[in-house]
């Protein structure tokens, strides 16, 4: 007699006393493919599209990317990279290379570095304009 109470107190103790249900959250976009490269341009596109409307002295003009031509580990815990992009004027039309520098946060004794995040721009060079 202990033992079916014991089994019948074991047998009810695994039943589950509430459903649950699984929602998809609305706010996650599902289907949205994204590499490595969208997301480094998405750091430092604001950095980037500062220099290029100084550069063009605020025109009315646009600009894209065309990609990424390199990228460089620097030992002092950053990455240099040069991004190709296309400038688009009224009647006329530019390639640019944009050399970017970004500085990663560190505060790390293993790694011997201190520093906060920073992009910055090393160097505007305009390659042809059409």
């Amino acid at each position: 007699m202990v033992r079916r109470f014991i089994f019948v107190l074991l047998f009810l103790a695994f039943i589950p006393l509430h459903a649950a249900q699984a929602k998809v959250s609305p706010s996650i976009n599902q289907g949205i493919y994204v590499t490595t490269e969208d997301i480094i341009l998405d750091i430092i596109f604001p950095k980037v599209d500062k220099s290029v409307q100084k550069e063009y002295q605020n025109k009315n003009i646009n600009w894209q990317w065309t990609r990424i031509t390199d990228i460089t580990y620097i030992n002092n815990h950053s990455y240099e990279m040069n991004v190709k992009i296309t400038v688009d004027g009224r009647d006329w039309k530019a390639e640019d290379l944009v050399k970017v520098k970004i500085l990663l946060p560190c505060d790390s004794n293993k790694l011997n570095c201190k520093g906060k995040f920073k992009v910055a721009i090393i160097n505007y060079h305009h390659l042809s304009k059409k």
